[in-house]
């Protein structure tokens, strides 16, 4: 059965393909490809052999993609997955514009074979003021905010320095993002449990430790605490790790590698709340036994 990380990233693969083979139509109707075209040219036989052959190639590469995806995820365990999904999404972003690109420059040398000029009431529409048809960079415009799209539309001017620092600072977020998740297998795994004279420990990121003497209980339980919102910790399908807010605690800590299994809890006299369980059920049983003897020798 697939999670919802799966099915997520199928989704997102689903839509981005949507989006990429009709591209073309979500420009304005004088757009081709990010090329500004005289009236009507749109119409031309030329310009349906294009979209074909564009669609064509675009299939073909990302349905690649997809089988690749879907092979390389069959070997590898479910935290890479997610991993492997994220960077098979950016992958896909980078085909669809690639492949945009291509047709870009295509329709662009038809239209300065055929001498096609686009003017409008104020000015002749330079598609060299265009990055890839879309982003507007023109030194000469002393403006940031501009309104020269053929649909009236107001757009930065990325020429300016505070519209690079802008695309600068939503691209770095995008790498953050993603570099974000190759944390994941580091974080995602069985966490060890240091049990010394005075001290349980818990290791690894987001790991704790608590005296034994402010125990108040140690339970082996089923059904997890309800999380209200995350404090410092993330979740993939059925993994939970570090800090979370619960309702009726101070603190809760998740160390969970299978939220369907039974799990070791340990209740604090202050109200904290440590969770912990194993994919092997036996090992979870194991913790528990020893975090018991480990009790009754503290009391």
């Amino acid at each position: 059965m697939n999670n919802i990380n799966t099915v997520t990233n199928y989704f997102i693969m689903f839509v981005l393909y949507i989006i990429g083979l009709f591209v073309y139509r979500m420009e304005n109707k004088s757009i081709f490809f990010g090329v500004r075209l005289p009236s009507k040219h749109n119409k031309k036989d030329n310009f349906t052999k294009l979209k074909k052959q564009y669609r064509k190639n675009f299939s073909l590469s990302y349905l690649l993609l997809i089988l690749i995806y879907i092979l390389l995820k069959l070997k590898v365990s479910e935290v890479w997955s997610v991993v492997l999904g994220n960077l098979f999404i950016l992958i896909g972003i980078i085909i669809l514009s690639v492949n945009y690109y291509i047709m870009h420059k295509k329709v662009k040398l038809l239209k300065k074979s055929e001498n096609w000029k686009v003017e409008n009431q104020k000015e002749i529409m330079n598609d060299e003021n265009y990055i890839m048809g879309n982003l507007y960079y023109n030194k000469n415009d002393p403006t940031l905010w501009v309104n020269k799209r053929e649909d009236g539309r107001i757009t930065l001017n990325y020429a300016k320095p505070v519209a690079k620092g802008f695309l600068v600072i939503i691209v770095i977020a995008f790498i953050f993002a993603f570099a974000r998740t190759l944390s994941f297998p580091e974080i995602f795994q069985d966490r060890e449990v240091e049990i010394s004279e005075n001290l349980i420990t818990i290791e690894g990121k987001w790991g704790t430790s608590i005296n034994k003497k402010e125990i108040n209980k140690i339970a082996l339980e089923k059904s997890l605490p309800m999380v209200s919102r995350r404090i410092n910790g993330t979740t993939i399908n059925k993994m939970k790790m570090g800090k979370f807010k619960v309702s009726n605690y101070k603190e809760v800590y998740f160390y969970i590698m299978d939220r369907t299994k039974p799990f070791v809890a340990i209740y604090t006299k202050d109200s904290k709340l440590i969770v912990i369980n194993y994919e092997d059920i036996s090992r979870t049983e194991e913790l528990y036994k020893s975090l018991k003897q480990g009790e009754m020798i503290v009391k």
